[in-house]
């Protein structure tokens, strides 16, 4: 009996795997709203009862799709903590952007932006202003901020710099080099409104980006 269940549930790992896989490549086709769950399931090689008895919904396989890309750049994202300084914080921010674009189409990207059923859990990992506060923070304690400098502003002028850049570039507007150019320079702007004469030296260091 335990074998069996074993293998029922090897089943259904291998099945929910194909069944995103097949809905991201639907997405990046037609967009989010392009597909039905029948179309789904052909796409799959399902029948559409596996479909709901692994899913509510089509939103659902929506949102699973983005948990499964947030899952997968967990570890990515871990290693660009610890900036050394604010440099360094604005080319984390900068690469956090690639790795999140490189990793969903645009289509993927845009439905995320304008779902916030499914963008508030992916918040933390994947806009940087969240994601990378633990940085400002340290920032303020190595004395490149102020000591007084407002954490909840700058993170919120932080996100929209960077959050602005990349539903531009997912939308076709600007290409990708325009993009890391905006939130390197945006988020060196806000980071410069509050840092001190240690801060605005680290970004003496390299003037290659300027």
């Amino acid at each position: 009996m335990g074998a069996r269940v074993d293998g029922r549930s090897e089943r259904k790992v291998t099945n929910r795997e194909i069944i995103l896989s097949a809905a991201r490549q639907l997405i990046d086709t037609n967009g989010s709203h392009g597909f039905s769950m029948r179309e789904l399931a052909a796409k799959a090689d399902v029948s559409v009862a596996t479909l709901y008895n692994l899913f509510d919904s089509r939103e659902a396989i929506v949102r699973a799709c983005f948990e499964k890309v947030n899952s997968d750049l967990r570890t990515d994202f871990e290693a660009l903590r610890g900036a050394s300084d604010l440099r360094a914080l604005c080319e984390g921010l900068v690469t956090s952007a690639d790795l999140v674009l490189n990793s969903v189409s645009a289509a993927m990207y845009l439905k995320l932006t304008d779902d916030l059923a499914v963008l508030k859990p992916f918040l933390g990992e994947h806009r940087a202003s969240d994601g990378f506060a633990p940085e400002i923070e340290a920032a303020v304690r190595r004395g490149e901020l102020n000591d007084d400098a407002d954490i909840d502003v700058l993170r919120t002028v932080v996100e929209a710099v960077v959050g602005t850049a990349m539903r531009l570039s997912a939308l076709g507007v600007i290409s990708a080099d325009e993009r890391r150019h905006r939130i390197r320079s945006g988020a060196r702007l806000a980071l410069l409104a509050e840092a001190t004469d240690l801060g605005r030296n680290s970004f003496m260091t390299d003037r290659s980006h300027q």
